[in-house]
């Protein structure tokens, strides 16, 4: 038995919305992180957690699929990015 269409196109909306989740909430996330430490609020950061967090938003765009996808790239790869950005600011202070 076949699905409706409304069915079938709300199941895809809310899953493209959910795609888009990860690739908002990580690097807002961070970048609520990054804005302190590059104005030289460093105190209470832990690098070796900014560090871990970088080598697994690296790896998870490592092992996606979707390289090019924007949802990936924002998610994982730019969060990484800002990840790595905070470690090194934070050993620099």
């Amino acid at each position: 038995m076949k699905l409706p269409k409304t069915r079938a196109s709300k199941r895809q909306l809310l899953q493209s919305m959910a795609g888009w989740l990860p690739a908002i909430i990580f690097p807002t996330a961070t970048l609520l992180q990054l804005i302190p430490v590059l104005q030289g609020r460093t105190e209470g950061v832990s690098t070796v957690s900014w560090t871990l967090f970088g080598l697994a938003n690296l790896g998870a765009y490592v092992f996606s699929t979707q390289k090019l996808a924007i949802q990936i790239v924002l998610a994982f790869l730019v969060s990484c990015i800002m990840d790595f950005m905070i470690v090194i600011r934070c050993l620099w202070s």
